[in-house]
């Protein structure tokens, strides 16, 4: 077992780049993932009875989407709120009993950076640098990208939302984030992240729009929930 885990260990350290600690800590996610799709499945069950079967088929596309918001919500977490090589330490843990949480760990204060790197570049005049480095712009890039999730789930798991109350959630989750982000050894908290990930959120309620209004279908049985089907809110009107 742990010369299989060692070399699925190699595989995400040597492939996956600035990325592998959302490998690392995927173990993490799907198991939290089983858990809600068994747990929920198992209170419907229980509330809905008979109708169970026949609701929970037709409402399928609305927990999936709820399903994949739990596992963004938990990877968000482990990848954000965590040390930078913790999840990397909990598998050298596993295979070998190498204990390095005790250098990974440490919390401290680092406080955020207030300005802008965009302000920053145009201040020191090189607002060029910005635009050449690549790996800036993949840092940024990867911070709109992290949100945008979180602002086209919105829609579909609660019923009235707004760009303005997405824009005010994926500011105060990412707000969040960066403020304990401040006491977590290894990480910084930077206005541009809140900025990114805000408009990550928008850019996320705006393509909801775009998806609704090319597929209208989907966007309304995406939607659907139990307690529509339950109330009879999304039941075919019949003909008089």
């Amino acid at each position: 077992m742990k010369q299989f885990l060692g070399k699925i260990y190699d595989w995400i350290y040597g492939k996956t780049g600035v990325f592998d600690n959302i490998f690392f800590s995927l173990p993490v996610v799907l198991t939290v993932m089983l858990v809600y799709w068994f747990v929920r499945r198992a209170l419907q069950k229980h509330k809905l009875g008979a109708e169970y079967k026949d609701i929970r088929r037709r409402l399928l596309l609305n927990e999936i989407i709820r399903l994949l918001f739990v596992g963004w919500s938990v990877g968000t977490v482990c990848v954000t709120l965590t040390p930078a090589y913790f999840w990397q330490g909990v598998w050298l843990n596993m295979i070998n009993g190498e204990n390095i949480f005790h250098d990974i760990w440490r919390f401290s204060y680092e406080p955020p950076q207030f300005i802008p790197i965009v302000a920053h570049f145009i201040g020191q005049g090189h607002l060029e640098w910005l635009f050449y480095s690549r790996f800036t712009i993949l840092e940024l890039a990867v911070n709109v990208a992290l949100f945008v999730p979180l602002g086209l789930a919105l829609t579909f798991v609660f019923k009235k939302i707004s760009l303005l109350k997405a824009a005010v959630i994926g500011f105060s989750s990412s707000f969040l984030i960066e403020f304990l982000q401040c006491f977590i050894d290894n990480r910084d908290s930077s206005i541009d992240d809140l900025i990114c990930n805000t408009l990550g959120a928008v850019i996320g309620y705006l393509l909801y729009l775009l998806i609704k209004r090319l597929f209208p279908n989907f966007t309304e049985k995406g939607k659907t929930s139990a307690n529509d089907l339950c109330s009879g809110t999304h039941e075919p009107k019949k003909s008089p």
